[in-house]
């Protein structure tokens, strides 16, 4: 038994095992196989969507299930992006989910079930004693993918061009390079030559 599989045997009282795994499988669509060995203390790492259903099953609050299981708090509500996120186009939206997936994976190992952050809902939020600089872990994945956003008037881009949308327009114009930057490369090599 672990401190979850305590903590789940407790909140279901009266109710058998497989009655609980039965109602999760209907109403949250988790397996009941799935559900069943977190009980005995026999499950994997824990997946988030599984603790959010039995969360909900059990009456249970889910930043604590998150918690003895080893896992961040998180947040309660699935994270809402403002409104002003209609203005991103499909491709801009799905850098943005990418950057979210790469922080948690980043932060928390990856493996943590986490990977069905977008399908539950969930929101992972670092307490004190968790925080770490996204960017420097996981050999900078972070780094790399912000990297790859550029301002073009205001518009967030992918400069690299690999979810296959026009790249910005000043580099389309100079095959590939804005004219600031062809004319900072002129003046870096007339400098050299001067040396």
């Amino acid at each position: 038994m672990s401190p979850l599989s305590d903590l789940l045997t407790q909140a279901r009282g009266d109710r058998s095992v497989r009655d609980v795994g039965r109602a999760v499988a209907k109403k949250y669509g988790v397996g009941e196989s799935t559900v069943i060995p977190y009980f005995s203390g026999n499950h994997r790492t824990p997946q988030d969507r599984v603790l959010v259903a039995l969360a909900k099953e059990l009456s249970l609050n889910i930043g604590e299930l998150r918690q003895v299981a080893g896992l961040p708090r998180g947040e309660r509500e699935p994270y809402v992006p403002p409104t002003d996120a209609n203005l991103l186009t499909e491709r801009q939206r799905r850098l943005v989910d990418e950057v979210i997936r790469t922080l948690v994976d980043s932060m928390y190992g990856g493996e943590h079930g986490m990977a069905t952050l977008k399908e539950s809902g969930a929101s992972i939020e670092a307490g004190e004693d968790q925080k770490t600089d996204p960017a420097t872990e996981s050999g900078g994945a972070v780094r790399d993918i912000t990297r790859r956003i550029t301002n073009t008037r205001g518009v967030a881009s992918d400069s690299s061009n690999e979810l296959g949308e026009a790249p910005p327009m000043a580099a389309r114009r100079g095959g590939g390079k804005s004219e600031g930057r062809k004319r900072r490369e002129q003046q870096d090599r007339d400098a050299e030559q001067d040396e």
